[in-house]
């Protein structure tokens, strides 16, 4: 069997990806025109501008990856709309909801952030999960645009071919470091979502919110450059590879969502898949989800429902998070799919979500058998966002210092 390489693993508070070669035994892919018997509902341009609301409680993210696995070299890039994540943004809504007639109704404009990190060869080399002072920023409802600060992302059709494009010239934190870059997407695999309303679709007030795959499976170029605010050169390479790219808005997750499971593998020549399976606060609801197929050579993608998840091999987190580092999935139409998280010094923790590289064994008949592949898997838990340890460590945040 040929074994996949290992790419960088790196996360804040978001899904990554993993890229690597697939294993063995890939068969015939499945092809279908039909977006109704795939399952998904495919994407245009337009599906992606920003669809956050004013509503109190709203979110958005617009959420790249690019990694070079020749390079070592990887960049996560994310325009959040509305932070999920900002204790600011959650402790005035808890505040409104609790008592609307006196409490100012916090606005989702008001929270945003440019959460951006760079590896190489497996180091962080540069982090940013703060703003300058007075950074403005501005989401489109007319086109694919976003813009926080001097950095930028917009989609746009060339030649057919549609192509996401980011912009950044941003500080660190603490105004020590400078990243520069500029990154280009482009469509290996048509851009999609689960059809019949989203993943969010089955849960009372989940209309309006929901996961989208713009890219599906994008191929990554472009150049990063760090400099030091004393003139050193940190970093000044060219990127060409692979990545991740997800379109995340509505309703917070927290207020839909208890917990879920992600998992993302990527088959390079034969496409990739990503699963997301949920526990909804609604307990009337049952628990579902769906693994997506992503396809190569204009084929459409295909959502398989996921009729059973069972959990097994728990675990616990660094941070105290509880969870099943094994989880096995039964496929409508007979496939299956298991994965295997492992614990290893690349795992991220926090009281609300686990990450770590994972072992994956899937069977989609007429498609594919894969065995012992590594991708990324993830659990996450919504509650932990409140957790008081997450709410003050991240009021830290406030007494970094900004040098001016």
């Amino acid at each position: 069997m040929k074994r996949p390489r290992r790419m960088v693993l790196f996360l804040m508070f978001s899904a990554a990806s993993c890229g690597g070669d697939s294993g063995d035994g890939l068969g015939q892919s499945a092809d279908t025109d039909n977006t109704t018997s795939s399952g998904v509902e495919l994407l245009s341009l337009q599906d992606d501008v920003s669809r956050r609301t004013d509503e109190p409680g709203q979110h958005e993210w617009w959420n790249f990856l690019a990694e070079d696995a020749s390079s070592g070299l990887a960049i996560s890039t994310i325009f959040l709309n509305g932070n999920l994540y900002d204790v600011n943004y959650r402790m005035a809504l808890e505040q409104y909801r609790a008592d609307p007639q006196t409490q100012t109704a916090p606005r989702p404009g008001d929270y945003v952030l440019l959460q951006l990190n760079v590896i190489k060869d497996g180091g962080k080399v540069f982090s940013s999960v703060k703003l300058p002072p007075d950074t403005t920023a501005s989401f489109e409802k007319d086109r694919p645009y976003g813009q926080i600060g001097n950095s930028w992302f917009e989609g746009v059709e060339e030649n057919r071919e549609r192509v996401w494009r980011v912009h950044i010239d941003s500080p660190d934190m603490f105004n020590w470091l400078r990243l520069e870059a500029d990154l280009e997407y482009r469509d290996v695999s048509q851009g999609c979502t689960v059809a019949g309303g989203g993943f969010f679709g089955p849960v009372p007030g989940g209309s309006g919110s929901g996961i989208h795959f713009p890219i599906a499976k994008p191929v990554t170029t472009g150049h990063v450059r760090i400099t030091s605010r004393l003139g050193k050169v940190i970093l000044d390479e060219d990127l060409a590879g692979g990545g991740y790219f997800d379109h995340i808005f509505g309703k917070f997750y927290s207020d839909l969502t208890r917990s879920y499971y992600f998992g993302r593998l990527d088959l390079e020549a034969d496409g990739a898949l990503v699963y997301f399976y949920h526990y909804p606060r609604d307990p009337d609801v049952p628990p579902h989800g769906w693994l997506l197929r992503f396809l190569t050579n204009g084929r459409t993608p295909v959502a398989h429902q996921i009729e059973s998840l069972t959990e097994s091999q728990p675990e616990t987190g660094s941070a105290g998070l509880g969870y099943s580092a094994v989880i096995e999935m039964t496929l409508a139409g007979g496939g299956a799919a298991r994965t295997y998280m492992e614990r290893t010094a690349a795992s991220e923790d926090w009281p609300f979500q686990v990450t770590g590289i994972a072992h994956f064994n899937i069977h989609i008949p007429r498609d594919i058998d894969v065995t012992d592949a590594i991708g990324i898997a993830e659990y996450g838990y919504f509650d932990g966002l409140d957790d008081p340890l997450f709410r003050f460590l991240y009021s830290l945040l406030d007494s970094f210092p900004w040098i001016p």
